[in-house]
């Protein structure tokens, strides 16, 4: 990162206003800053800033820029962006955010805000999935390590209250295993299926990609478990993830992927 103290105590008397969805342009090795609401500051900073609120960043450029997070202390934390990602940040009472240029070439980021309604999984959302779906599961053999695809359909029916909905699980080759389970949110739309929110994100093309994330075993050991579900008009994916205690990867343990029929 190019930045200097000089640079950063300006920034921290002129912070970025943000109060609602805004485009940045970061010049070459510049940085900015956006502060956390706390006692004392300007609601207009940053009007959703205490524990529970929440911003999108979203690199709209071809140049990566890190976001760094820090209290007054020594807690730092680093993101990297690289171009078209996008990244969700708490943003926390008193903690200062940064944007820090990464190359020497400009970058531009699109800071949004979430409020807990941007947050929040709808009923609505939940509409775009009713009716038939097509396609496949693919999932990760235990014993051998390969991954295994076999056809699978879906019927997605409503439930008991606008909060529910009923699937019922096909697979053509392997009827004994057809069975129902249910997708269902919380009256404040944090949980899904009893698993705290993680993310919700409308993406490019106007469908819903929701995250879960929690503790649990996976193959008998300790891991973090995390759900990712994208719901849209013709697409819908169900995906299942782990971390093992032990390490920062990621692995793929099942997906579900439909399409409408013909």
């Amino acid at each position: 990162m190019k930045n200097t103290p000089l640079l950063l105590t300006l920034l921290l008397l002129i912070p970025l206003h943000v109060s609602s969805q805004s485009i940045i342009e970061l010049k070459p090795s510049q940085s900015m800053s956006i502060i956390g609401k706390g006692p004392g500051q300007d609601a207009a900073i940053n009007p959703y800033a205490d524990t529970d609120s929440k911003a999108v960043i979203e690199n709209i450029g071809k140049n990566p820029f890190t976001i760094r997070i820090q209290d007054k202390k020594d807690y730092m934390k680093l993101i990297s962006v690289g171009s078209g990602e996008t990244k969700e940040i708490d943003l926390i009472r008193g903690y200062e955010i940064y944007f820090d240029s990464e190359s020497d070439a400009k970058a531009n980021i699109e800071f949004k805000p979430l409020s807990m309604s941007d947050r929040a999984i709808t009923p609505e959302d939940l509409k775009t999935i009713l009716g038939d779906w097509t396609g496949s599961l693919t999932y990760i053999d235990y014993g051998s390590g390969k991954p295994y695809t076999m056809p699978a359909d879906l019927i997605v029916e409503k439930g008991k209250s606008e909060n529910q909905l009923i699937l019922s699980n096909i697979y053509p080759n392997e009827p004994k295993a057809n069975g129902k389970s249910k997708i269902s949110i919380s009256k404040d739309g944090m949980k899904l299926n009893k698993k705290d929110l993680k993310s919700k994100q409308v993406l490019p093309d106007g469908q819903i990609k929701i995250i879960t994330e929690y503790s649990g075993k996976d193959n008998r050991k300790n891991a973090l478990i995390r759900n990712i579900y994208i719901l849209g008009e013709k697409e819908f994916i169900i995906r299942k993830e782990v971390q093992f205690e032990d390490s920062t990867e990621w692995l793929k343990r099942n997906e579900y992927s439909y399409t409408r029929p013909d």
